[in-house]
């Protein structure tokens, strides 16, 4: 009887195992997917120095909203109601956002992070680039320059690093 109890129960679990079926992982969305999926509007801005951050919320009245079409074109909706047309591209292994609008040179922005849930592009500075704009050397980043300025009590000449980042949000 115990041989017999053995054996249906290594049956049963043989039956049980061979009639499983394993799942097959759903291929995640290709950051195109979920760049184009929906719109983006803007939440909030981070500031890392030297691996310190600081978000800062967007207010409402700069919140415009991002869509990115298939075709790579984009629609900015501002908040006052009004749009605004350019064209997007990912590049270098979907790692950057090209931006281009009608009134501005193209703009290259490094994806930090991009999920269906957040869109966080914005741009890198070495000590390279901090140490131009200190010695107001020629080629010196003007944007990097704006956040030196608005941040007089960080201590520039030993920083080695900055992120900014504009977070995005699906509207």
């Amino acid at each position: 009887m115990k041989t017999l109890s053995i054996l249906l129960l290594s049956g049963l679990l043989v039956t049980s195992m061979g009639c499983k079926k394993d799942k097959e992982d759903a291929p995640a969305p290709s950051k195109t997917a979920m760049l184009t999926a929906g719109t983006w509007k803007v939440n909030s801005s981070t500031l890392t120095i030297d691996a310190q951050s600081n978000t800062f919320p967007e207010p409402s009245s700069n919140q415009a909203g991002y869509k990115f079409n298939t075709d790579g074109k984009t629609v900015v909706t501002y908040s006052d109601g009004t749009t605004g047309n350019g064209t997007w591209a990912l590049q270098n292994n979907d790692s950057e956002l090209v931006l281009k609008d009608g009134s501005s040179a193209q703009q290259t922005r490094k994806v930090f992070e991009l999920t269906s849930q957040k869109l966080s592009i914005g741009r890198s500075f070495d000590k390279t680039a901090i140490q131009k704009v200190l010695n107001s050397s020629s080629g010196a980043d003007f944007e990097l320059a704006l956040i030196v300025a608005g941040n007089p009590s960080v201590a520039w000449q030993n920083t080695n690093n900055v992120d900014y980042k504009i977070n995005y949000t699906p509207k």
